[in-house]
């Protein structure tokens, strides 16, 4: 069974909330992976969220179970399917930015602080691609619903607030 992602997974390893982004980039990326820690950070949301990627990408795991393979989780999924969605690009852009950009590592939840190669979590190729065909384009259209009807209610409530 795939799990959400660690919470804690060692001492070293940078904690998703603490990613920092450059508030003048006009880049695509950075404005995906603060909407993506956005979804890690708010509670209800993250259980929206994980409740329908176990639902779509876990009953796919007796392959995985048999093999003894433990897979990739599915925060890992669903930021690296997002980025490739989200940035209209290849595996091998995606497969770069896991391996080498810190700010994706952090929001991934595996930059550590050490900067050891050694260390550090690599994703193949392959693996990356196994694993994002997991992910259809309709879970995460899916996942953007439930992103803006949790932004709606946060409109509603402040309007709410104001009046």
């Amino acid at each position: 069974m795939r799990t959400k992602f660690e919470r804690n997974p060692d001492l070293f390893t940078l904690p998703i909330s603490s990613a920092k982004f450059h508030k003048n980039s006009r880049d695509e990326a950075p404005k995906l992976l603060k909407g993506l820690q956005a979804i890690y950070i708010n509670e209800e949301l993250n259980m929206a969220v994980f409740t329908l990627l176990s639902k779509r990408i876990n009953p796919n795991q007796e392959k995985l179970i048999r093999s003894g393979r433990k897979g990739m989780g599915l925060w890992e999924i669903l930021v690296l399917g997002v980025m490739r969605q989200g940035l209209n690009t290849n595996y091998d852009r995606i497969h770069h930015f896991a391996n080498n950009d810190n700010l994706m590592r952090t929001v991934m939840g595996i930059e550590s602080e050490s900067n050891l190669d050694n260390n550090k979590k690599q994703y193949g190729l392959t693996t990356i691609k196994d694993n994002l065909a997991l992910l259809d384009e309709q879970t995460i259209d899916e996942v953007n619903d439930i992103v803006v009807r949790y932004g709606h209610s946060l409109l509603k409530k402040k309007r709410k607030l104001s009046r």
